[in-house]
């Protein structure tokens, strides 16, 4: 089989979900493909309105039931293992998961790469001692998750308030700009025309 005429899709089910089953994760519990997060941006024109695109994981790792862990994303033989990181990077803020990594049919998956969720999650054994607050995960007080209705969607607090691209802001920011190029393109023409006035 030549893997260079595998589609993405194809390139998960034959080779990162097999790999994913073997490294321990049930497929029935545990594994959600093509999991879409979002229903995407209302976008409105005058009386039109329509939605944005939607954001769409590949898979995403439950350790337990509603507790995301892991986000992977799979490109095809077009797209570098780059351009899916950068995208499950983007996924994983929105999700708050810790984890992220990316995959295509020339860098296939090891098992051995999910040593590292394995290891910071722990076990119950040893209290989940191996456990560490970073970037991706922290600690929500009891008395949070109560002041909060027990709503467990938590902003991630390492993540700076995210710049907002609401399009009827950026075409306000745009309209702006260029009236400002426009005063300063008159300024400058003035300037041209009274030296080239000089001249003559």
């Amino acid at each position: 089989m030549d893997k260079k005429s595998l589609s993405e899709r194809e390139i998960c089910s034959k080779y990162i979900t097999p790999a994913v089953i073997d490294a321990g994760w049930d497929s029935h519990t545990q594994i959600r493909e093509e999991v879409s997060f979002t229903k995407g941006r209302i976008i409105v024109r005058g009386k039109l309105h329509t939605r944005g695109e939607q954001k769409r994981a590949d898979y995403i790792l439950y350790r337990k039931k509603n507790i995301p862990i892991a986000v992977i994303e799979a490109k095809d033989n077009e797209h570098s293992v780059g351009d899916g990181m950068q995208q499950a990077l983007n996924y994983a803020k929105t999700l708050g998961v810790p984890f992220v990594r990316s995959y295509n049919k020339t860098e296939p998956m090891r098992i051995a790469e999910f040593d590292t969720e394995k290891a910071w999650w722990g076990t119950a054994a040893d209290g989940y001692a191996t456990r560490t607050e970073n970037s991706q995960a922290w600690k929500v007080s009891i008395e949070d998750i109560k002041a909060r209705n027990y709503n467990l969607d938590c902003k991630n607090p390492h993540v700076g308030e995210q710049e907002i691209h609401d399009p009827e802001q950026l075409l306000a920011q745009c309209a702006a700009m260029q009236k400002e190029m426009s005063e300063l393109r008159n300024q400058l023409k003035d300037i041209l025309s009274q030296a080239l006035g000089r001249e003559s």
